[in-house]
C-alpha cells in the first residue's frame, strides 16, 4: 500500500498526467464534439470516422478515461499537498526546537541573539508582526525580552 501512495504522490507519476490530460485535451479540441455518430462516418474519410466514435474521441471529456485521468491527477495533486504541507510543519517544529534548546530557556545577550536573528534570516525566515502569526524570530523575542 505504501508503494502505491508513493508512486501515486511521485513528481514523475504527475508530469506523465499532464502531460496525457495535454495530449487529450488536444486531440479533443481537434475533433468537433456532441455529434451524431453518423456525421463522423459522414464526414471523415476510410475508417477514421468509426475509429473517432469507437474510442468515443467525439465526446472525449465525458469518456472514462478522460474522466480517470483527470481524477489520477486531481488525487496525485492532493497527496503531493499533503506530503509537502507536512514535511514543512515537521521543519518548522524542528526550526521551533532549535531556537528553544540554542536559547537554554534562558535570556541571552543581545550580540547572541543579533546572531540568531542573523541564521533565522539565512534559513529565509521572516519577521512577523501580529497576535495571531507565530514566528521563530517572535520567540526569539521574547526568549532575548528584558525582564
Amino acid at each position: 500500500m505504501k508503494r502505491l501512495i508513493a508512486y501515486l504522490r511521485s513528481m514523475k507519476f504527475g508530469i506523465a498526467l499532464l502531460i496525457l490530460v495535454m495530449a487529450f485535451s488536444f486531440a479533443g479540441s481537434l475533433v468537433p464534439q456532441d455529434r451524431a455518430a453518423t456525421w463522423y462516418v459522414e464526414n471523415y474519410p476510410n475508417s477514421l470516422g468509426n475509429l473517432i466514435v469507437g474510442l468515443g474521441v467525439h465526446r472525449l471529456f465525458r469518456t472514462w478515461y478522460f474522466v480517470a485521468l483527470i481524477s489520477l491527477l486531481g488525487l496525485n495533486l492532493l497527496l503531493c499537498t499533503i506530503i509537502r504541507f507536512g514535511s514543512i510543519s515537521k521543519q518548522r517544529e524542528n526550526v521551533l526546537r532549535s531556537t528553544a534548546s540554542l536559547a537554554g530557556g534562558h535570556l541571552i545577550g543581545s550580540a547572541a541573539a543579533k546572531e540568531l536573528r542573523n541564521w533565522f534570516k539565512t534559513k529565509r525566515y521572516k519577521e512577523q508582526e501580529g497576535k495571531d502569526k507565530l514566528s521563530s524570530l517572535e520567540i526569539l523575542r521574547v526568549i532575548t525580552a528584558p525582564s
